[in-house]
């Protein structure tokens, strides 16, 4: 019995004079027959599908889900896409998308100084647009082959997964479009060092799009030469080839740790960012401060390290990691980050090794024992207030040609050096820190010869500063 069968079939046939009976076994057999002709044929392509292709998914927190988006922005699809996921950005001179921007609007004549200036000021604050495929399924040739590309968006905390599909290949050919994915991906940002920090998302995690930036060359981190010297060489030593089998062979965890400590100013983040760009590493940069981080998550974090990398852990002093260690009994690992929670990330029977770690205090001696002990803190690096060499070293920073400067410097190299032992000889030495310096020279950055002059002044603005330093 069918409701309102017998309605239907009246009015069927007082309008359009057929029995309606007659017709429904075959509507009956011919929608039956669909249904069966439709779940045989998913059965069908599913066994072909099996046979016949190879399938392998990324999350999104995996570096492999970068590259191959890179890659997909590249190459150009086989169904042409007319839907994108867009993600405005501002400029940034550092950002590797500059050259889809229009030249002309990058290489036209200044009228005036002034008129330059507003120009480039409206281009840096001008944002863009960076156009992802949206998700769904998007082919692609590859090696003659079909690839499909499907993008499962996350909701909430869930992360998002990017799926690829290849005819007619196997495991083999997947590797090997993720290794030529990784290798395009390399190949572009190798001009660049990627910062990245941690964040709050599904749990604890980094950010899954790292900050580039431009290498800071070795030779503008002042300092003094004897700890920079030996800092890279034992930097090189742990990072060579044979150096893990060497740890390895003698039950030496594989891991290296360095405290820079010494008054705020004086260089110590400097060294860390110049030498991720001078040995090609990643930097992260962990916020030990994070409301949210836990000694749980803060395992997450270091689990999640490759194995060639710098570690940054800035002010350590700041985050709340008290001296004494009787109070960590009364913490649990949900509350907050303990001092034996971060002692056993660094050198915990599951610890993670072949990263660098790199620690900063302005306080040496807030810091627990346990934390600097050999073992954890390999080397430790002092830094203080600019002496004679390194007040030479920030002028001749400021004021010399660097290499692929628009516009050299007129002045000679005899007349600089001699204004370099001028402005020496009148700056007194380990009482002033090299940011300090560096920002009263930034003040008189086009005329060496008015830092010269104003020198007196300055130091009259910070006699109370220096007097306390003295002490």
């Amino acid at each position: 019995y069918v409701p309102g069968y017998r309605l239907a079939a009246h009015l069927v046939a007082q309008h359009l004079g057929l029995d309606l009976g007659q017709y429904v076994p075959k509507l009956t057999l011919a929608f039956m027959a669909c249904f069966a002709g439709r779940r045989l044929w998913q059965m069908l392509w599913k066994g072909l599908s099996r046979l016949c292709t190879a399938t392998i998914s990324f999350s999104q927190k995996d570096e492999a889900y970068n590259h191959i988006l890179f890659w997909m922005a590249r190459h150009k699809p086989v169904i042409p896409v007319n839907r994108f996921v867009g993600d405005t950005e501002y400029h940034s001179a550092d950002d590797e998308d500059g050259e889809e921007e229009d030249e002309t609007t990058l290489v036209q004549p200044p009228v005036s100084e002034h008129d330059d200036w507003r120009k480039t000021i409206a281009r840096l604050q001008r944002s863009f647009i960076r156009l992802q495929h949206d998700a769904g399924n998007h082919y692609y040739w590859y090696c003659g082959r079909l690839i499909r590309t499907t993008s499962i968006p996350g909701e909430g905390n869930q992360q998002g997964l990017l799926r690829l599909t290849i005819l007619g290949g196997g495991q083999a050919l997947l590797k090997k479009f993720a290794y030529e994915a990784q290798a395009i991906w390399r190949e572009h940002i190798k001009n660049f060092t990627l910062i990245f920090t941690n964040t709050h998302r599904w749990g604890c995690d980094y950010r899954d799009r790292a900050t580039r930036r431009k290498p800071r060359a070795l030779s503008t981190v002042v300092m003094d030469e004897v700890p920079k010297t030996a800092f890279l060489k034992d930097v090189q030593a742990y990072l060579h080839l044979k150096t893990r089998a060497w740890y390895n062979t003698r039950g030496i965890p594989y891991r290296r740790g360095y405290l820079l400590h010494g008054p705020p100013g004086t260089g110590k983040t400097s060294l860390c960012f110049a030498a991720a760009g001078y040995f090609s590493l990643p930097l992260y940069t962990l916020n030990l401060a994070m409301e949210e981080l836990t000694d749980n998550g803060l395992t997450r974090l270091f689990n999640q390290l490759p194995q060639r990398c710098i570690v940054l852990i800035e002010d350590v002093d700041c985050v709340g990691i008290s001296q004494d260690r009787a109070m960590d009994s009364t913490k649990s690992a949900s509350d907050s980050i303990t001092l034996s929670g971060l002692l056993n990330v660094l050198d915990g029977v599951a610890a993670r090794e072949g990263h660098i770690l790199m620690m900063t205090t302005n306080h040496i001696e807030n810091l627990d024992e346990a934390l600097t002990r050999h073992g954890r803190i390999d080397m430790k690096i002092e830094y203080g207030y600019a002496g004679t060499s390194s007040i030479k070293d920030l002028f001749m920073c400021i004021y010399s040609t660097v290499e692929g400067e628009s516009s050299p410097s007129p002045v000679s190299t005899e007349t600089l050096e001699n204004a370099v032992r001028e402005f020496a000889s009148l700056v007194p030495s380990g009482e002033l820190s090299g940011a300090e310096i560096q920002g009263y020279l930034l003040k008189h950055k086009n005329c060496y010869q008015s830092a010269i002059d104003g020198v007196t002044a300055w130091l009259k603005e910070t006699e109370t500063i220096r007097e306390k330093r003295r002490k």
